[in-house]
C-alpha cells in the first residue's frame, strides 16, 4: 500500500495514474497532515474533507478533496473569496448545518490528530511525503517531496521484485 501524508496539490493525478497501472496490487491512502505553516486553513480543511466523506462517502471525500487543492492558496491563505469548505461542500450534495455540525464533533477532530501523530510517528515532516509498503513484508520506502509518477512506480516496482 501507499500512503500520502498530506497535501497534494500537483501531486494529486499520481494515484491516479498508479491506480491505473498497478489496479488491485495497490491500495492507495491517504493521511491528513496539516502543517502549521498553511494554517489556520489546512486543519478545517482537513475537518471538512473527512466530514463530507462521513456525510457523503468516498466518492464524494475524493471529488471534495481534488475542489479543495484546486481552489486553496498557499500559505494558510484558505479558500479564495467567492468559495468556501461549505460552497465546495453543497456542489456534492452537503448541506452546510450537518456540515457544521459535523467539523464540532470531536471524533473528527480525533481522527486528523491520529493522522498527525501517526505520520510524526513515521517521521513526516513535510508534505508531500509519501510511504510505499509491501503490506505482505512490511518494507518499506519513503518518497519525500513531490515526485513523478514513474519515480514512485520505481519504488513500487521495487518492493514487488523483492517478494519471494
Amino acid at each position: 500500500g501507499i500512503v500520502n501524508a498530506g497535501q497534494l496539490g500537483v501531486y494529486e493525478e499520481i494515484p491516479k495514474a498508479l491506480l491505473e497501472r498497478y489496479g488491485s496490487r495497490l491500495d492507495w491512502v491517504i493521511r491528513n497532515f496539516p502543517l502549521p505553516i498553511h494554517e489556520p486553513a489546512a486543519r478545517k480543511e482537513a475537518l471538512a474533507a473527512e466530514c463530507v466523506a462521513r456525510l457523503a462517502g468516498n466518492d464524494a471525500y475524493w471529488r471534495y478533496a481534488d475542489a479543495l487543492f484546486a481552489n486553496t492558496r498557499s500559505n494558510g491563505a484558505g479558500l479564495p473569496p467567492g468559495h468556501s469548505i461549505e460552497k465546495l461542500a453543497a456542489q456534492l450534495d452537503v448541506n452546510a448545518a450537518p456540515l457544521e455540525k459535523c467539523l464540532k464533533d470531536p471524533k473528527i477532530a480525533a481522527g486528523v490528530d491520529a493522522d498527525i501523530a501517526e505520520g510524526r510517528a513515521a517521521g513526516i515532516q513535510g508534505t508531500p511525503t509519501t510511504l510505499v509498503r509491501d503490506n505482505r513484508s512490511g518494507a518499506t520506502k519513503v518518497i519525500i517531496g513531490a515526485r513523478s509518477a514513474t519515480d514512485v512506480s520505481h519504488a513500487v516496482d521495487e518492493l514487488l521484485a523483492g517478494r519471494k
